[in-house]
């Protein structure tokens, strides 16, 4: 699914899974790529304007939106694994 650059771009950000863990989501050549602290970047599929996925790895994102249309929050989903990020 294509997903409009400047919607791309407001994922972009830190979001902390737990102490001493976090995801960085960057925007780069109009695609989103993660990096959790200490492990490989991945690039993310859009599969709707708030859900990705990988194609190499089993993990999904769900981005939310506060009332103010602000991205507050990301829930990765990796396997029976889910963990909710606050962006920081």
């Amino acid at each position: 699914m294509a997903v409009s650059p400047a919607l791309l771009s407001q994922y972009a950000g830190e979001y902390q899974l737990r102490p001493g863990l976090n995801l960085t989501i960057t925007f780069e050549g109009n695609r989103l790529r993660a990096q959790a602290t200490g492990q490989g970047r991945f690039e993310l599929s859009a599969e709707s304007e708030t859900k990705f996925f990988s194609k190499n790895i089993d993990i999904q994102i769900e981005f939310a939106k506060d009332d103010k249309r602000a991205v507050t929050t990301l829930t990765l989903h990796q396997g029976p694994i889910e963990m909710k990020g606050e962006r920081q």
